[in-house]
């Protein structure tokens, strides 16, 4: 899906683990830059977290962006 008037991108994905028999599935949405280069790109998961692993960035500015964090 892409919206040109606000320079933003949008895929459904599905990655498959064929060795292990399972599939991940999710989303990217994406920011342009005037000059048609990526800025930003953002990833969601269509499942939970396994207990002690994070899907966060590391580095990831959250709470500046204004993402909610528990």
């Amino acid at each position: 899906m892409v919206d040109a008037s606000t320079d933003r991108a949008a895929i459904e994905w599905t990655h498959h683990h064929s060795r292990l028999g399972r599939y991940v599935r999710g989303a990217e949405w994406y920011l342009f830059a005037s000059d048609f280069k990526i800025t930003e790109i953002r990833a969601y998961y269509a499942c939970p977290a396994a207990p002690g692993v994070s899907h966060e960035l590391s580095l990831y500015p959250y709470e500046r962006r204004g993402y909610w964090r528990p």
